[in-house]
């Protein structure tokens, strides 16, 4: 009787095993060099500047284990509405650090500002 179950629980170890080994990114690559890293809420109620915040701590982890900067694309919003729950896309591409050559200093991509489709400035980084 024991046997029975036997390779059920070796099954069960494997799948263990191998879900413990995964790692998921949420980092897809969408063609020409270019990312896109989606963010999706549990709930209606989830804030869209906190999904914001993780996806662009997503991509700027990404960037940093390339030794690359992420250059920003676009940032796409969708709001909570019914039956609908909040998302946000950020499109990126990597590039190379490049160096001022007047300081030494090592300089990335600086991002402007972006909005949503409703004309809102959703992200805005004044930093070289």
């Amino acid at each position: 009787m024991k046997t029975k179950y036997l390779p059920l629980l070796f099954a069960w170890m494997a799948f263990l095993f191998l879900s413990a080994c995964t790692t998921l990114t949420p980092v897809m690559r969408t063609g020409d060099g270019e990312y896109i890293v989606s963010r999706s809420g549990d709930t209606g109620f989830t804030p869209v500047g906190k999904l914001r915040r993780k996806a662009v701590e997503d991509v700027n982890r990404y960037a940093g284990e390339r030794g690359l900067v992420p250059e920003i694309i676009s940032v796409n919003e969708v709001a909570a509405g019914f039956g609908v729950f909040p998302q946000v896309d950020v499109r990126f591409r990597l590039v190379k650090r490049e160096r001022d050559v007047s300081s030494g200093q090592q300089r990335g991509t600086t991002i402007n500002s972006s909005y949503d489709s409703r004309g809102n400035r959703t992200f805005e980084n004044k930093n070289n």
